[in-house]
């Protein structure tokens, strides 16, 4: 019978094995709400956030901003060229072909984690390899505070 338990050594904790993509298109204002949240998240072992940017107006304010979480490990890719609002499908699949780890989420910048849906991602995922896990989104006003989650 093999041994369930799981030791300090492979606990997900040690090594997220993780690539958080974000695909961005004018969410600074967003995102400078939310990221003080989320970044306890985000800073942990093994997980890099990827911000595919696809407005490159955005690039220094972005960049000057994120200087301030030098416990994240960040990517960021930028689209140079300039237009108008497009299905982020592009900077999704921009930020996946920049991922480098084994499991992949997908989140929209301005999303404010309520739990801590990477670690309950990363367990559902321990014993089920080939499959996805999808989260439920709730839309709330911005002085909104959620309390519970029926």
């Amino acid at each position: 019978m093999l041994n369930k338990t799981i030791t300090k050594v492979n606990r997900i904790e040690n090594n997220f094995d993780l690539s958080v993509v974000l695909p961005f298109y004018q969410k600074l204002k967003e995102f400078k709400k939310v990221l003080p949240i989320n970044s306890k998240f985000f800073q942990r072992n093994g997980i890099e956030v990827i911000i595919a940017l696809d407005n490159p107006t955005e690039e220094k304010e972005l960049l000057d901003f994120i200087t301030h979480y030098p416990f994240i490990n960040w990517k960021v890719v930028v689209n140079k060229k300039y237009h108008t609002w497009r299905n982020p499908s592009k900077a999704i699949n921009v930020g996946i072909r920049n991922a480098t780890k084994q499991y992949l989420m997908v989140m929209s910048p301005e999303s404010e984690f309520f739990s801590d849906v990477i670690l309950q991602l990363r367990m559902a995922l321990r014993h089920n390899e080939n499959c996805c896990v999808v989260g439920r989104v709730m839309f709330c006003e911005i002085d909104e505070a959620v309390t519970n989650i029926e």
